[in-house]
């Protein structure tokens, strides 16, 4: 039974092979954790599945687990991506995009294909992930997050 309950959220990684109960050893251990978690694997081999067992596993399973692919996205929609945007509405309103970083606050965000990005925008990710604030590039004003990558 205690073997059950720990696996409940590892039911999408099948497999009864060493190299599968090692899998999901470490997802257990990583879902302990609080540090963000760095996975490396070939395309197609089930890294968004790792993530989010490692998510549904933690304390932070009731919070957002959001995806984003950075492998497509400009500097620029990156930056619109991740700290949303402000959009002028109906009757000249000012209506705010939230970002990605918003939307995953509490939970965890996915980073797809972070190779892809711009050397600049992997360096201010990285002060990103260590601060876990960041001045919001329209308003200027400091926010704190609270976000596993």
């Amino acid at each position: 039974l205690k073997r059950q309950l720990n696996n409940r959220n590892l039911r999408d990684m099948v497999g009864h092979s060493a190299a599968m109960h090692s899998l999901r050893q470490q997802v257990q251990s990583a879902a302990e954790q609080q540090d963000s978690v760095l996975l490396h694997g070939e395309p197609g081999t089930g890294i968004d599945l790792v993530a989010q067992a490692i998510h549904d596993s933690s304390p932070r399973a009731h919070r957002p687990f959001v995806k984003l692919d950075c492998s497509v996205l400009s500097a620029e929609t990156l930056e619109i991506e991740l700290f949303g945007e402000s959009q002028s509405g109906q009757f000249g309103q000012n209506q705010r995009q939230p970002g990605r970083l918003e939307l995953a606050d509490g939970g965890t965000l996915l980073l797809e294909q972070v190779q892809f990005m711009a050397l600049p925008v992997q360096k201010t990710l990285a002060s990103l992930i260590r601060d876990q604030r960041f001045e919001h590039p329209q308003t200027g004003e400091r926010v704190r997050f609270d976000v596993r990558f």
